[in-house]
């Protein structure tokens, strides 16, 4: 263990050992010398390549930390690419070919061949540091214009040597073999520079020397008592074409000593004697000779991860802050060997790595420039059509107050990342650089850096809405892009093109999707015709229905109506929906059942169909329209029914990705029919005209029955009357079957019809009965159609609603005749002739009696008959005609008289003899 000097070179800036070893080594007292090869030291603070090791190994790292207190350390680079059968690749450059004043792309190498041993490096390692701790030695001060130290009072001092802020390149090699001395060169590139086709015929480097790209030289002389030289040159072929290295410092005593006052220093694991060069009281000292390294080694003629030879391990620092007078960023590393310390020296071996110093890592926010919060992160989601914008967050690591300085480029493509990169979201390592021509960008805004924000503290990311992890982040966000397409997938394309001081970051894929819009349909029903998608009219559809429905129902509507549907589809973001209504008519409630035939005659000239679709019109910014075909309702509610609801169904089909799909509430619309009047009467048959029901007919007369249907509907009644005649006057004992009658036109009146019963005789109809007479009756029922309800006799009772349009039972009287009756009087007249009692007949000889009948009562003028009789044995003569009195009708009412006389004739024995007149007189009612 020995003593070390402080990078750089002590007085602190206790940042790195520089003793000659590898080894962090321990504070005094901590560990007593164990044999006389060793003596204690005073551990000031600082990591040691070990250290470094232990923690990062051999893979670069920019986080500041991470390996030791490093702001950046490239890992340990191996020169030996071992290959999977055992061999392995060792790159160098082409003998006498390459020099450090070509650019980076005039260099050869190859993969081939050998070159001296002493040149062949094994490992390569460089890491940066920030001075925390200045130096504070007064004689240990900076005058930049002269790049020399001078004493702090001197009138030239610009500052101590060694300021906070600063950054020290610590830079170590191990060589495979030691023999003469070894020249290191180490570039410090601002770009990326690296090896292609490392395992191929023809190995060549990428990248490029950026103006500004730093060479430290490290000559480190075998001579007894030499001390390591460092040349510090930058690349600026634009001051000197011809001569591209500018030199700016040169110290050829700079050893690592531990007693400060140097702007950089070298130093190797030398052998020495104790105590030669030591100042009194500084605690230093050297290793001696051969020491370990805890990473793979293979020195000449040893072991693989045997000692390394005394001088087979080097290592430097230097202060590149005042050397290059600023801050610079650095991205990628080369260690090399030289010929020689001279500028045109032929450049040997060489490794190459990342020396992520200024490191720039690329993050993007997409926001919605609408929203209240626009700082909040929308990427991967969906979110509504509108403005948004991107935001490009700049992590990035730097010495001093360097903060990002180029473009970032914002693309904006139709399509997802894994469209433009295939497997983009697998990806481990970032995006590799690859095209994506096949896609062209709807938007590209190139944004400075200068323009961003740096945030720089909790404060800033309350602005911003945030959260503190942007600390320290360099924002830089694109101008509003409103093109984004409802129900379309967009990715933002994202690249930092540095303008030479950082490295480039990206591209970074972000990814969103505008969600389709929601729209609302509404719809209406209207009566009439629709006509072309524009047609306003009173909403007629009926929600919700009664339930119970009853009949009539005000808000229904007559069938025979003519009526469409409307639907308005209302959209937002000022997009205008785009697209097909298609309309559905069903037969019933809900929208649910069988489908029903939109105008199955074509009234309207565009066809018929039970799914009707119409494209929708423009009616504003975010509405459109659209009107089904008609439907006529006449004949939609069946026999037997009064009313029907049918129902309407609109459903938006989007034409484009800018809406979903949206139907419309379902559209009840009831349908009744009309309620007609049903007026009947009683005829006899040679009257049509004359109703004669509630009056009394005379037996043996024929009737009819007759109903008259009247109504509002503009169609005349059809279908068939039921007329039932009845043997008593209440519509109760049926007289034979009913009798089905069809209804015709009323005389062509629409709305009118009528129908007649057949004949009924009433002759029989008293026939038994015990009166004088008989009612019969009937009713006269409607069996209803298409458009009118039907009517029958016990609606009365069951429905007065509508009851009272229905007729009474009808009735009506038959009767006897009554009889022309003649009152007759006939007097019968009779003689009786006797003898005088001498026993002579009055028969004998001569037996007549002549009566003499007088239409008077005086037995005066002449007779109105003459009968003579002969007498019987009992002597009685009877005339054989009788006086009729009231024969005549116009002697109804009078009072009239008859006389007789009657004359015996005599005979042999008697005499003729004359009875006195016979006087009858009657009273004719």
């Amino acid at each position: 263990m020995a003593g070390s000097a402080m990078a750089v070179d002590g007085d602190p800036p206790q940042i790195f050992e520089f003793d000659g070893d590898v080894t962090d080594n321990i504070v005094v007292g901590d560990e007593p010398p164990v044999n006389g090869s060793q003596i204690p030291m005073v551990h000031l603070g600082g990591d040691d390549w070990s250290l470094l090791f232990d923690e990062c190994g051999r893979i670069p790292s920019s986080n500041a930390g991470d390996c030791g207190t490093s702001q950046a350390f490239t890992g340990i680079v191996q020169d030996y690419d071992f290959l999977g059968d055992g061999s392995f690749i060792d790159l160098k450059f082409t003998k006498g070919s390459s020099k450090d004043e070509q650019f980076v792309g005039d260099w050869e190498i190859t993969n081939s061949g050998g070159q001296p041993d002493k040149n062949d490096i094994t490992n390569g390692y460089a890491a940066a540091y920030e001075v925390t701790n200045p130096s504070v030695d007064p004689n240990h001060c900076w005058d930049a214009d002269t790049k020399a130290v001078v004493p702090c009072d001197d009138l030239s001092s610009d500052g101590p040597l060694h300021e906070a802020g600063d950054l020290i390149f610590t830079v170590g090699a191990d060589r495979y073999a030691v023999q003469g001395d070894a020249t290191l060169g180490a570039w410090f590139f601002q770009g990326d520079v690296g090896v292609t086709g490392a395992d191929t015929d023809n190995p060549q480097f990428v990248g490029e020397h950026v103006i500004g790209d730093l060479l430290l030289i490290f000559n480190f002389p075998q001579s007894s008592g030499s001390d390591p030289e460092i040349i510090i040159y930058e690349w600026r072929p634009d001051l000197d074409p011809s001569s591209p290295l500018l030199l700016l410092y040169d110290d050829v005593a700079a050893k690592c000593d531990g007693l400060g006052g140097k702007l950089g220093c070298g130093i190797s694991n030398e052998a020495i004697d104790f105590g030669k060069g030591q100042s009194a009281g500084v605690p230093i000292g050297y290793q001696i000779g051969p020491i370990t390294v805890p990473w793979d080694y293979l020195p000449k003629g040893g072991v693989l991860n045997g000692p390394v030879p005394a001088t087979g391990f080097n290592e430097g620092a230097v202060n590149v802050t005042k050397a290059l007078g600023e801050q610079r960023c650095f991205t990628s590393f080369l260690l090399e060997t030289r010929s020689s310390e001279s500028i045109d020296a032929t450049l040997k071996d060489f490794v190459v790595g990342k020396f992520p110093l200024c490191n720039t890592s690329l993050s993007t926010e997409i926001h919605d420039a609408e929203a209240a919060d626009t700082y909040v992160d929308i990427q991967s989601t969906e979110v509504a059509p509108g403005d948004v914008h991107d935001a490009a967050y700049l992590s990035f690591t730097a010495p001093g107050d360097l903060l990002p300085s180029g473009e970032v480029k914002f693309e904006l493509f139709k399509a997802t990342c894994e469209d433009l990169v295939a497997d983009y979201n697998n990806l481990v390592d970032g995006v590799p650089d690859m095209s994506i021509d096949d896609f062209t960008a709807v938007a590209t805004h190139t944004e400075d850096t200068d323009n961003g924000t740096l945030i720089n503290d909790a404060s800033d990311v309350d602005d911003l809405n945030g959260d503190a992890s942007r600390v320290g982040q360099l924002r830089v966000q694109s101008p509003n892009d409103d093109t984004l397409e409802p129900g379309t997938a967009y990715a933002y394309w994202v690249n930092f093109t540095s303008d030479g001081d950082f490295p480039d970051a990206g591209p970074h894929c972000e990814e969103i999707t505008a969600f389709q819009l929601t729209p609302t349909v509404v719809t209406e029903i209207h009566e009439g015709t629709s006509v072309g998608g524009n047609h306003s009219g009173t909403d007629i559809q009926d929600n919700p229905v009664p339930n119970p429905l009853t009949f009539p129902w005000a808000g229904a509507q007559k069938v025979g109506t003519k009526i469409h549907d409307k639907a308005f589809v209302t959209g937002d973001k000022s997009i205008t929906p785009a697209g097909d209504i298609v309309f559905r008519l069903y037969g019933q409630e809900g929208c649910t059942g069988d489908l029903l035939t939109l105008d199955p005659g074509d009234t309207d000239g565009d066809g018929s169909a039970t799914t009707n679709t119409v494209s929708v019109t423009a009616v504003g910014d975010d509405d459109s329209a659209a009107e089904s075909l008609t439907f006529d309702t006449a004949g939609v509610i069946p026999a037997g029914s009064n009313n029907r609801v049918i129902s309407f169904k609109a459903t938006y089909v989007p034409s484009t990705n800018a809406y979903t799909g949206a139907s419309a509430t379902c559209e009840n619309i009831v349908i009744e029919k009309y309620v007609p009047k049903l007026v009947t009467h009683i005829h006899e048959d040679s009257d049509h005209a004359t109703d004669i029901q509630d009056s009394e007919q005379l037996v043996g007369i024929s009737v009819h029955d007759q109903a008259v249907l009247t109504g509002d509907a503009p169609f005349n009644p059809a279908g068939t009357v039921t007329f039932q005649l009845y043997s008593d006057g209440t519509c109760t004992t049926a007289n034979g079957s009913a009798q089905d009658v069809t209804m015709t036109a009323d005389g062509g009146n629409s709305g009118d019809g009528k129908a007649e019963s057949s004949s009924f005789d009433t002759t029989s109809y008293l026939v038994g009965i015990a009166g004088s007479n008989r009612k019969l009756s009937y009713t006269a029922s409607y069996g209803g159609d298409n458009y009118y309800v039907a009517m029958v006799a016990t609606d009365a009772a069951a429905n007065p609603a509508y009851g009272a349009e229905v007729p009474d039972c009808e009735v009506l009287t038959i009767k006897k005749r009554t009889p022309t009756i003649y009152t007759q009087v006939k007097i019968e007249d009779t003689a009786v002739v006797g003898g005088d009692g001498s026993g002579l007949s009055v028969l004998d000889g001569g037996n007549e009696v002549t009566f003499k009948i007088f239409a008077n009562g005086s037995c005066s003028g002449d007779p109105a008959a003459t009968e003579t009789e002969n007498l019987t044995a009992g002597l009685l003569a009877v005339l054989s005609q009788t006086a009729t009195i009231g024969d005549d009708a116009g002697e109804r009412g009078t009072t009239t008289s008859v006389s007789y006389l009657a004359t015996y004739n005599g005979n042999q024995y008697y005499d003729s003899k004359t009875h006195g007149c016979e006087i009858v007189t009657v009273a004719l009612p």
